[in-house]
């Protein structure tokens, strides 16, 4: 799970505590956004809105390279 500075997108408003779902089967996004928190490097995060049981799920990560 991630959070962002800037809150969360408009799809997502009301899940809790802001936090974004990154799904385990997605092991390259989560290697990118760890990699990318750990160098400093800020990413655009996309994602597919709230889910049944309110989550924010995360489809993409592009860091701003």
């Amino acid at each position: 799970m991630i959070r962002l500075d800037t809150g969360v997108p408009d799809n997502c408003i009301g899940t809790p505590f802001g936090w974004m779902l990154i799904p385990e089967s997605a092991k390259t996004m989560v290697a990118v956004t760890l990699i990318a928190r750990l160098q400093n490097v800020l990413v655009t995060v996309y994602t597919n809105g709230r889910d049944v049981s309110g989550n924010c799920i995360v489809n993409q990560v592009d860091p701003n390279l």
